[in-house]
């Protein structure tokens, strides 16, 4: 075999392969700038407050080169929790400055006493003996193991003293901090709800949460410390639970009734775990007779808490479903003269959560405590259980995820139940909801009182649009889907399909000016509509989630009908013309054969339209708002983590900024998200995938 032989037989392989090696490096490549600078905001969060500003007899060059080096820029990315520096927390009119780790608790910080633990033999021969801001533990510090040893009495078991030139000298960039125990954010504190701190002042200001002027006032106006104003703060003491059901709305409270749902949901999984030890004793009628109901029941809750998370379905509209359940029930009563007990069950649970609204206040826990029903259901309805001679029952591969995940979010948010608030750099930007990063400043380091970092404003806005738009999108997109490919004839079809793929094809840019001009103004007039009714509390504005939610609904659909009418299409012939042969009706073979045989299809479209929800920026930047708000009001303007990050990175944001890493930290946020849609969206293909020949 000659050389052109080979070439010609390899070649194809080595260019696919370098195509698909160049694909990942892209990839791996902007999830490596997303990390590295994502980490640093929250690593920008662990000194302390206020900006840089050194005395006045410092020299020019000295204040040039550590202002020039006092940006996120040389942190480890292998260790997230050190910023391979130190933050210098005060300094003198003799240059001398106080170091301090940034996350100081792991090495040996006594928060109570407010000061390193003592007993520090600095004469000591063994190097890690030495304790102190990362002296243990970094070799590359030896300078100042050396320089302690020859000056023993700038040593303090507080913070350590040197001069300024002598880090200027060693160390390639610093964090000019001057340290503000009140504005302070280590990498995770927790404020317990029944400890003296919360009960008597929350965020720690010096103004107890009920101290009051002389005409009876409260004298701090914002007792959580959270930005908000306690006269429109819906949870005025942060304690997860919102003032209409909070019994003390001034002081944090332990959710007992979350704490009980996390410990029902967790029950309710140990019984269907070892199910084959009881199941067994129930016949096979009554075990057919109850899991139809209870998974009804349990589907219907899981629904409305699903629901929630967009917006919380009030008293009114709940007592309405009910009543039309109820309907349906006295109908099906009429035609076949027996009482239905599934739609018993359905009606029953929105009628007891009009009694207690735990989809509003502890909406987590009923998605939770609704999974957990489910999975008995299917536990249940497993015949290799029911047959006995096992301690643990056998759980399908999807049911057992699903258990996971009701296990694991019930446990975090029995512990979220039991504190006010979680602040810190990682704490807050999980669990706090305002969020306010527009901060001006000359100074490189921008981290202050007025810096907000509760990310889960943003993430609400950005689920209240996709999970809306899927609303909207797939009973339209697969609705249209089905018609294309079972009923529309060829002409039709080739009319229409076009159409859909022009939709496709409009920019986003167009979409959002739509909305602004068409949708905006219809969307606000529904909105004064409810306000008239009582069913919202606020006037609605023109940018809106709601808006989003219905011009990104819009533009997923073609992506759903085209790739749904795909997979529809894929299903072979023999199987429709069989279920024909059998005397089905068209609606039934579409029903019964056609959509279960392209189910991967369908669910893979709609896994892949909700990613472009999450990620869509031009229209909902255009039609939601720039205003980050936590709000379950859907006509008020909020703002989604897309919007946010074109937002700022279009403005005059400084480099090395906290609130200019803040960009790669939300980005950051969602590349997990669409991460997870994928894997979500893989397994349900793998489940659901059926292979013709």
């Amino acid at each position: 075999m000659n050389w052109r032989t080979r070439v010609e037989e390899k070649a194809p392989e080595a260019v696919l392969l370098a195509l698909a090696v160049t694909v990942v490096m892209i990839t791996a490549g902007i999830i490596f700038v997303l990390a590295e600078s994502g980490s640093k905001f929250y690593k920008g969060f662990g000194c302390g407050a206020d900006d840089f500003t050194p005395p006045q007899d410092w020299s020019e060059d000295v204040k040039v080169s550590v202002k020039q080096g006092a940006i996120y820029d040389d942190g480890s990315f292998a260790d997230p929790l050190w910023l391979d520096r130190f933050c210098i927390v005060d300094w003198d009119m003799n240059a001398t400055v106080e170091l301090s780790d940034p996350f100081i608790t792991t090495y040996g910080w006594d928060a109570d006493a407010g000061s390193y633990d003592a007993g520090i033999d600095l004469t000591a021969t063994v190097f890690n003996d030495v304790a102190g801001p990362a002296l243990s533990t970094d070799e590359k510090r030896s300078y100042l193991h050396a320089y302690f040893e020859a000056n023993p009495g700038d040593w303090n078991a507080d913070r350590p003293t040197v001069p300024l030139q002598l880090l200027a000298d060693n160390e390639p960039a610093l964090i000019m901090h001057q340290q503000n125990e009140e504005l302070a954010r280590s990498w995770w504190v927790t404020v317990w709800s029944n400890s003296d701190v919360a009960q008597t002042d929350i965020d720690q200001d010096g103004i107890g949460n009920k101290e009051v002027d002389g005409t009876g006032a409260y004298l701090d106006g914002d007792i959580d410390g959270d930005g908000i104003a306690n006269n429109v703060d819906p949870d005025i003491d942060n304690d997860g639970l919102p003032n209409p059901y909070d019994k003390d709305p001034y002081a944090p409270q332990v959710d007992g009734i979350g704490l009980l749902l996390a410990v029902l949901t967790l029950a309710m999984l140990a019984v269907a775990i070892f199910a084959p030890t009881w199941l067994h004793r129930l016949s096979v009628e009554a075990i057919e007779m109850s899991t139809g109901p209870l998974r009804a029941g349990a589907g219907l809750a899981t629904a409305i808490a699903v629901v929630a998370l967009l917006i919380p379905l009030p008293a009114n509209v709940l007592l309405l479903l009910m009543t039309v359940l109820l309907i349906l029930v006295g109908a099906l009563y009429a035609l076949e003269k027996q009482v239905s007990l599934t739609m018993l069950v359905m009606a029953s649970v929105p009628l007891l959560l009009a009694i207690q609204p735990i989809h509003a206040v502890q909406t987590g826990h009923a998605i939770a405590f609704g999974i957990s029903f489910l999975t008995l259901a299917s536990v249940m309805s497993e015949s290799r259980n029911q047959v006995g001679g096992r301690t643990i029952a056998v759980i399908d591969g999807d049911v057992r995820a699903l258990m996971w995940v009701a296990a694991i979010m019930s446990i975090l948010l029995a512990y979220f139940d039991m504190v006010a608030r979680v602040n810190g750099s990682l704490g807050e930007f999980l669990t706090q909801t305002w969020w306010k990063t527009d901060v001006r400043t000359v100074s490189v380091v921008t981290v202050g009182s007025d810096l907000h970092m509760g990310v889960n404003s943003l993430l609400q806005t950005t689920l209240q649009v996709a999970l809306g738009a899927l609303v909207i999108a797939i009973p339209i997109g697969l609705g249209t889907a089905i018609y294309l490919s079972e009923y529309a004839s060829p002409r039709a079809a080739n009319l229409i399909k076009p159409i859909l793929e022009l939709l496709a094809g409009i920019p986003s840019v167009v979409y959002g000016f739509f909305a602004f001009i068409v949708i905006a103004p219809i969307v606000v007039d529904v909105g004064d509509r409810f306000l008239e009714w009582g069913w919202i509390a606020e006037e609605p504005q023109l940018f809106n989630p709601l808006n989003g939610a219905i011009v990104v609904g819009v533009m997923i659909t073609p992506l759903i009908a085209s790739l749904s009418e795909d997979a529809l299409r894929a299903v072979p012939d023999p199987l429709r013309h069989a279920s024909y042969a059998l005397g089905a009706t068209p609606v039934e073979t579409t029903a019964r054969v056609t959509v279960p045989s392209a189910l991967s299809g369908i669910l893979a479209s709609i896994i892949l339209a909700l990613s472009r929800a999450v990620g869509e920026t031009m229209a909902v930047t255009l039609s939601v708002g720039t205003m980050a708000t936590f709000s379950d009001n859907m006509f008020r303007s909020a703002q989604t983590m897309t919007a946010y990050i074109a937002q700022r990175i279009g403005g005059e944001l400084p480099i090395g900024t906290t609130p200019y890493f803040s960009l790669f930290a939300v980005g950051l946020y969602l590349f997990f998200i669409t991460l997870g849609l994928n894997m979500v969206g893989h397994r349900i293909m793998t489940r659901f995938r059926e292979a013709y020949d």
